[in-house]
Parts: structure tokens; sequence; C-alpha cells
């Protein structure tokens, strides 16, 4: 019976071992990814800084257009890549995130730009998008608690108006759009999320006759306007954010 019971206690010694080193090498893990995100966020926002500089004289279409040219090139050569087509700016350099349009639906969920796994994954935009010239843009990326990809979206969801959070700009080959905010709001994932029409007005409004979770701000979606959708998972993975801003100007000239 000692036996059994020295036994015993051993193989209870190596399953905690194992759970113990298991549990370290995962924290260990998350805390560099962590650390490897935020430094590459940080690196590709002192790039994209060093490009576009505010000028106290008046901007043409033309300067705007090659700010959007030199970023995504600049964008591109930093991972060795040409696969980025696009720059988010959320608020004051809040968020700050290259993006890729995704091929398939989970393209890019896991990975970085050349197929390594990450697990916060790139931003995309939505495979069923043809350009970023469509009436609705939409954005897919998670919400990492060290707030790279959208995570500030969720980290100041009740006070957006701090930071600026309630403008964004997405800088393309086009130029440069810059968006203001109108709705935001969290849905059941699974009952009321169809990611496959969020990419057009109806979609937009559909989404705004089901039931929500929590909702931080209503605005209209306007026909003959243009959106920018930003979308991503609220915590337990059954929620999703959806924030939806809306297009007010085009390489500094105001639209609609």
């Amino acid at each position: 019976q000692k036996l059994m019971k020295n036994k015993l206690r051993k193989i209870l010694i190596v399953i905690l071992g194992i759970v113990f080193i298991c549990s370290t090498s995962f924290i260990i893990y998350k805390t560099y990814t962590s650390w490897k995100n935020v430094q590459e966020v940080n690196k590709v926002k002192e790039v994209v800084n060093n490009i576009v500089e505010d000028s106290g004289v008046t901007r043409t279409e033309r300067d705007y257009i090659n700010d959007g040219i030199n970023v995504i090139k600049k964008i591109n050569e930093e991972y060795n890549t040409d696969k980025f087509s696009a720059y988010l700016v959320v608020g004051n350099n809040m968020i700050t995130e290259p993006v890729v349009h995704a091929t398939q639906p989970d393209e890019y969920l896991r990975t970085d730009i050349h197929g390594n796994y990450n697990i916060a994954g790139t931003i995309k935009m939505y495979h069923l998008n043809k350009s970023y010239e469509d009436d609705v843009i939409s954005l897919y990326g998670h919400s990492m608690l060290d707030n790279t990809r959208f995570g500030y979206l969720v980290s100041h969801e009740d006070n957006m108006q701090d930071d600026n959070m309630e403008t964004a700009k997405l800088y393309t080959n086009k130029g440069l759009y810059e968006y203001k905010l109108v709705d935001m709001r969290v849905v059941d994932n699974e009952k009321y999320f169809f990611p496959e029409k969020l990419f057009t007005i109806e979609g937009l409004k559909q989404v705004q006759s089901v039931p929500t979770i929590k909702l931080i701000k209503e605005g209209e979606i306007k026909d003959g306007h243009k959106y920018l959708t930003l979308l991503t998972c609220h915590g337990p993975v059954t929620e999703r954010s959806i924030v939806t801003y809306e297009l007010v100007k085009i390489n500094g000239k105001d639209v609609n």
C-alpha cells in the first residue's frame, strides 16, 4: 500500500510538472506574441508618420494621393510583401493597422501576411468587397487585450470621444478617405451576425433591426452615402462589435 502511494505521488508530481510547464510556456508565448505585435504596430506607425506630415499650406488632391501611394509602398517594403492595400488609422493613432484584401472568409484570421501563425491575425477587408470605393467597406480583425488590431474599439466603447476615436482614416493608392462614427453596437454573433450582408447599405440597415446586446451609438444609415464598418470580437466569442463610420472626405474634399 505504501508503494502504491509513492507511485501515485510520483505520478501526481509528474502531472503537476507537465501542467506547470505547459501553463508557463503558454503565458510566455502570449506575452512574447503581444510584445511582438505592439513592436510591429509601433514600427509601421513610425514609418507612416515619417511620410505623412501635417502642413499649414493648402494640400492638393495630388498630395493626398501621393501620401496614400507612398504609405502603402513603404508598409509593403517593411513587411517584404505586396499584399497590403490600405492603412487604417482610428482616432489619435489609437488604431494603426495595415490592411490586406482577403480572398476567402477565414484567410488571415490567425496568420500574418506571410501565412505564419499569429493569434492576433491580420486586419483584412472582407473578401466580397471589390475595392475601397465600394458603398460599404467591411474590415475584420481581432480585439487583442494589448489593444493591438481592434482592441481599442472595445476598451474605448463607452468613451469613443476620448482620443478622437469617433474619427477614422483609410490610406489607399487612391488617396485618403476620412470618416466619422455614426453607429456602434454589439450583437449576438451566432443568432444575428451575417457578414455576407455587411458590405451593402441594405445589410447595414438590417443589422440595426436585430436585438442588440449593447447599443453604444445609434445613427442613420443613408442611401447614397458610403461607410466603413469595423467588425471585431467583443469578449465572449458569441458577441460581435459592429462599428460603422460614414465617409465625410476624400482627399481633403467634403462628400455628400
